[in-house]
């Protein structure tokens, strides 16, 4: 691989979140793109689906190079938005290749697919040099099961002409191989790997003396519901214990806070809302316990990233879980929708800090040296290499 500065081979990501969003789409692509630039590998750039950019926008000013750019998706909803995808489907093929050939760009990377997809298969026919790699990373494949029979026809012809298409775990592989059964020769899956933070970060937040932890967006399928019904069931035993809930902000924050009145938890349940990234481990440190009642979870970042700050882990049997934790090993996994099994759980390890040590330790020692960033992006660089 050329090293020379103008001749740095790139790898482009593309997403519809900036890096600093809120969300694990966002994280998995900027963790990734730091490994790749540490590494040497690839130069990342990330380009970044933006409708409010209708011509390209670069930006030089961020740790890797920028580009917000409007493009479009074809529709079946109507003759005028597929007559409009046409029509600017020259210009945006013409933006895209002066992208690709001013940067040196041999793989495009596509995050959190959508049909605007269709763009970049038609650019590699004009530069079939390029590989495609689709990443999905669950809510995406959950969202296409769900579109028309003609939008399933475009996706077939995306994964078809796609070169990879990586999951997030292994369940989530053969989820987006059983729904599209005639590609399942280029599905795999690359689990993500875990943020690890050197540096003692200032302590920003006042948390409880002791407290359990949860931490996903306040959407239904994260099953906050379920955690704070469970904790319900044991926090009277537990009276100095609370439970707080960290998480970006949705409309079902509101259903959550009905449950937490309605158990008569006001003064035991601690919600937090859209907390940058770099100040979460603060939460971490301090938790007895982290619990994960997801009703649906490709992957889990946030398991993982307990596990290196030794907190045990109570999860539900979800792909990402099981792929992760080893039942009553390092940790604990629950069936779904399971309040019951979830108060137990708790019960077991807040009955015994020698469990909860053992966990946490055995958990920390297999997440340091199996889903770490840097084997992420290796795996990812070698599907090319090995192609």
């Amino acid at each position: 691989m050329k090293n020379s500065k103008e001749n740095k081979e790139s790898w482009l990501f593309v997403t519809p979140w900036t890096l600093n969003s809120i969300g694990g789409v966002s994280r998995v692509i900027s963790e990734i793109s730091k490994s790749m630039k540490n590494s040497n590998d690839y130069d990342p750039i990330i380009l970044i689906t933006d409708w409010n950019h209708k011509k390209p926008k670069t930006n030089k000013q961020t740790d890797n190079l920028e580009i917000k750019m409007r493009i479009r998706s074809p529709s079946d909803t109507g003759i005028k938005s597929t007559i409009s995808f046409l029509l600017n489907l020259p210009i945006t093929l013409i933006r895209l290749t002066k992208i690709v050939k001013e940067n040196n760009i041999q793989v495009i990377n596509i995050h959190y697919p959508g049909l605007l997809s269709i763009n970049f298969i038609i650019l590699n026919i004009f530069n079939p040099r390029i590989k495609i790699i689709l990443s999905f990373h669950g809510s995406d494949i959950k969202r296409i099961k769900n579109e028309s029979n003609t939008r399933i026809k475009i996706w077939n012809l995306i994964l078809k002409m796609s070169d990879h298409v990586v999951s997030c775990s292994e369940g989530l592989s053969k989820e987006v191989s059983t729904f599209f059964p005639k590609h399942i020769n280029k599905c795999s899956h690359i689990h993500n790997g875990t943020t690890i933070k050197n540096k003692k970060e200032s302590q920003i937040y006042t948390l409880p003396k002791e407290y359990l932890l949860s931490v996903g967006t306040f959407e239904e399928k994260k099953g906050h519901d379920v955690t704070i019904k469970s904790f319900k069931m044991i926090s009277e035993k537990y009276d100095a214990l609370k439970l707080v809930i960290v998480g970006r902000h949705t409309e079902y924050i509101k259903h959550c806070i009905k449950i937490i009145k309605n158990t008569g938890l006001e003064d035991k349940v601690l919600l937090f809302t859209d907390i940058d990234h770099k100040n979460i481990h603060q939460f971490f440190e301090g938790a007895k316990i982290f619990i994960s009642s997801s009703r649906y979870e490709p992957f889990g970042l946030v398991i993982t990233e307990a596990g290196h700050h030794k907190v045990p882990v109570i999860a539900t049997r979800t792909a990402g879980a099981t792929e992760i934790l080893d039942h009553l090993n390092d940790g604990i996994i629950v069936e779904i929708n399971d309040i019951e099994s979830t108060a137990n759980a708790l019960k077991s390890l807040l009955e015994s800090e020698l469990k909860c040590k053992e966990y946490g330790e055995k958990l920390k020692l297999k997440v340091d040296k199996k889903f770490t960033w840097k084997t992420t992006e290796k795996n990812y660089v070698n599907l090319i290499k090995n192609n």
